[in-house]
């Protein structure tokens, strides 16, 4: 039956395609599919376009499926599978499609990762803390040493060891600096109440981040805002109304911050103190 399934699949997707709304790219793969459908190329490169450019995951996990059915010793397909189940908030299917890959890819370094990043997300921290551990003591490449060493500093932040927490992400750093490595730094920093720290850290994360991307954008000046008004409090409640009064008002000066929930409180405080 199980067979026979995957043999009637392909012809099953074929019903449901739809040209309307897909970019020039993925239309042209799909008529190439409908022509051959058992091309493993075409299978790949439709799965891919539909996880990168689409974000239709159900599709792409789909088409990922269908190059398992071509290829089922080839790791990565079992990785997008998993990596796209996560995306769409399926962590359960993701748990279950890494644990059963590794069963048969018990080396490999990148499902081990994918691994450890699916349990944080269930709130296994120690679990996926003590994945990173181990494959840091193996990983040379320098790129991903700095994506683990992350990864394990997010873990120890989220446990609240502060010291090892700042260490993994400085050592993050030191190998290459990145935008969300800094943002992670300057959460550190903020539950660590080294305010002024935090906001250098979300400055460089600012100064780091993709031109282009606007959610990070917002995020990071949501961030800045809500440092700069924690300081600001923190130094009224201390009695040093000059230099508050100065830092809520690096708030409304920024017409970035407008939109954030920090302007209006932070303009309550400026025309008090300006009294």
């Amino acid at each position: 039956m199980k067979k026979f399934l995957i043999f009637m699949l392909p012809l099953l997707l074929l019903k449901n395609l739809t040209f309307s709304g897909i970019d020039e790219d993925l239309q042209n793969y799909l008529q190439f599919y409908q022509k051959d459908p058992q091309n493993k190329e075409i299978l790949l490169k439709i799965a891919t376009l539909y996880k990168e450019k689409k974000r239709e995951y159900t599709k792409a996990i789909d088409f990922f499926n269908l190059c398992i059915s071509k290829e089922p010793d080839n790791y990565y397909y079992y990785f997008q599978v998993a990596e796209c189940y996560k995306l769409r908030g399926r962590l359960d299917k993701a748990f279950d499609t890494v644990t059963n890959a590794l069963f048969y890819f018990e080396n490999n370094q990148k499902l081990k990762i994918l691994y450890g990043d699916i349990l944080f997300d269930m709130g296994m921290v120690k679990r996926a803390l003590e994945i990173y551990l181990q494959l840091a003591e193996k990983i040379e490449n320098s790129k991903e040493l700095s994506k683990l060493y992350l990864r394990i500093g997010k873990c120890y932040l989220e446990v609240k060891n502060y010291k090892e927490s700042e260490n993994y992400l400085l050592n993050s750093l030191k190998i290459k600096e990145d935008s969300w490595t800094f943002y992670y730094l300057s959460k550190l920093y903020e539950e660590m109440k080294s305010f002024d720290k935090a906001i250098w850290a979300i400055k460089k994360a600012m100064a780091y981040r993709t031109k282009d991307d606007k959610l990070q954008k917002e995020i990071y000046t949501k961030k800045l805002a809500g440092l700069l008004y924690k300081k600001g409090l923190y130094l009224k409640e201390n009695g040093d109304n000059t230099n508050a009064l100065a830092t809520f008002f690096q708030i409304v000066s920024n017409p970035n911050t407008k939109d954030t929930i920090y302007f209006e409180k932070a303009n309550y405080w400026v025309k008090r103190l300006e009294r």
